[in-house]
């Protein structure tokens, strides 16, 4: 559809991007509204306080529904099916796509299937539409194509990086995301819990980009990294940057020197799945106070 359109429509439109479930619309689907009241209802770089102070029993609770999010996404029939999570993913995965292929006059169906597949296991990974295009058979139009098709159908997110001095940073390579990760969960065939997986740090990752797009514009999300290897997962609207870990205790600061040094009025804040009540001289947030 939006190919077809020969006028930008530029004043005479407003567009609505409406998402799978975010955490907070999961728990009023989950008609736990006491819980989403001790969640704080923005997210800023100079920090802030939860309302109050969540007591454990409602903690616990709260890490159990977050974790159920994680694995099967936020797709509405998903959230409420209480059978098989699993089968209702498939069915929307395969007829929602096979939908996208056919309106999208996509003629290589299989590689297209299969770059999903490929892109499910590198979330958080820079795109290399050369490199995928070897490894699928097809020309790299025919990639940008499909790629182009499941950004359009809202299926992935390639987010640009950050970079004020180009010579220094990398490359215009983009990471991608899915927009849902129950979506994402399917294709890489993995619905084990965060804690027995191989793929927690990216997955953590791509939950963190998933919350992150309910509060801010796609183009005010970017990632930074160098020649020399130096990262931060996400600069948000160029004020203040975010590093997704799974475990505090992989945090290491001098990692994130060379990003002080070139940005210092953009501060850095650290979002990890398992948090301790460790002090720490740098602030420490969880998931769902995205």
């Amino acid at each position: 559809i939006d190919q077809k359109f020969k006028d930008s429509l530029v004043g005479r439109k407003k567009l609505f991007n409406v998402n799978s479930l975010s955490f907070r619309e999961f728990l009023r689907f989950k008609k736990e509204e006491d819980l989403l009241k001790v969640l704080p209802t923005e997210y800023k770089a100079e920090g802030y306080e939860l309302k109050q102070k969540i007591a454990l029993s409602n903690y616990e609770k709260l890490k159990q529904y977050f974790d159920e999010y994680n694995i099967f996404g936020g797709y509405p029939r998903v959230v409420l099916d209480k059978e098989d999570k699993k089968a209702v993913l498939a069915e929307i995965a395969f007829s929602y796509l096979k939908k996208d292929v056919y309106e999208s006059n996509i003629k290589k169906e299989e590689a297209f299937f299969k770059l999903i597949k490929i892109l499910a296991n590198q979330v958080g990974q820079l795109v290399n539409a050369n490199e995928l295009s070897s490894t699928l058979g097809v020309t790299q139009p025919t990639v940008d194509h499909f790629l182009y098709v499941l950004q359009k159908s809202f299926h992935i997110s390639l987010v640009k990086p950050f970079s004020t001095n180009i010579r220094k940073e990398l490359t215009k390579m983009p990471k991608v995301f899915f927009r849902d990760v129950g979506l994402r969960n399917f294709f890489a065939d993995n619905f084990k819990p965060m804690v027995a997986r191989q793929d927690k740090g990216e997955l953590f990752e791509n939950i963190v980009y998933r919350s992150l797009i309910e509060r801010f514009e796609d183009y005010d999300i970017r990632f930074w990294r160098t020649q020399a290897g130096n990262e931060v997962d996400f600069v948000i609207e160029d004020k203040f940057a975010i590093e997704a870990k799974y475990n505090e205790k992989s945090i290491n600061l001098k990692k994130y020197e060379n990003w002080k040094q070139s940005y210092p009025n953009i501060p850095i804040d650290f979002i990890v799945y398992e948090k301790s009540n460790t002090q720490y001289s740098f602030r420490l947030w969880e998931p769902w106070e995205i």
